[in-house]
């Protein structure tokens, strides 16, 4: 509504949907810095596909197509022991009943025990007018901090690297470790 007005938000609502923001961690997967990274088209294929991810007894970080804030990023596992025995093997996968972890990355969000099926009713919302959602898997080392890059146009010819601090999907920092942060 604002940028329909006239005022500069940035870039245009409509922009930022085609582009997909997020998507980018999908389509550099096979990239150096990639990881095993999924894309969810639709909510079907997150309840069909993410219970195989959890069984693999690793925590995954699920996000919204495009946003920012730590708006529907969330971070999801099974208690421990849920899923694998002793020797390593699925035992079985994961059900609409099972018991979830999962924290919203927005700030002030704590972590909760819900069923995987009242997670997967969250994460509706980010499927309305053709949403996505990336599902990742959590990376252990984001206490240490995270880099981000922002690219301008080639007109500008500025190009931003920042280092930002970590969001809260991650346990506080011990008092000894160091993140780097221009927040």
């Amino acid at each position: 509504e604002v940028a329909a007005t006239g005022v500069f938000v940035s870039a245009h609502p409509d922009i930022i949907l085609k582009l997909g923001t997020k998507e980018v961690l999908y389509r550099t997967r096979n990239v150096g810095w990639g990881c095993d990274t999924q894309l969810y088209d639709c909510m079907e294929q997150m309840a069909q596909e993410l219970p195989v991810r959890l069984a693999d007894g690793k925590a995954r970080v699920l996000k919204q197509y495009r946003g920012n804030g730590g708006v529907g990023v969330w971070k999801v596992q099974l208690p421990m022991s849920t899923s694998k025995s002793e020797d390593g093997r699925i035992v079985a996968l994961p059900q609409s009943d099972t018991i979830v972890r999962v924290r919203h990355a927005q700030r002030g969000c704590s972590q909760e025990e819900i069923t995987l099926g009242e997670f997967f009713g969250r994460c509706e919302q980010y499927f309305v007018s053709n949403g996505r959602m990336v599902d990742q898997e959590y990376q252990e080392r984001l206490p240490e901090g995270m880099i981000r890059c922002f690219l301008r146009l080639p007109t500008h010819r500025q190009h931003n690297l920042t280092s930002r601090d970590t969001d809260c999907t991650i346990r506080p920092p011990s008092r000894n470790s160091r993140l780097l942060s221009t927040s």
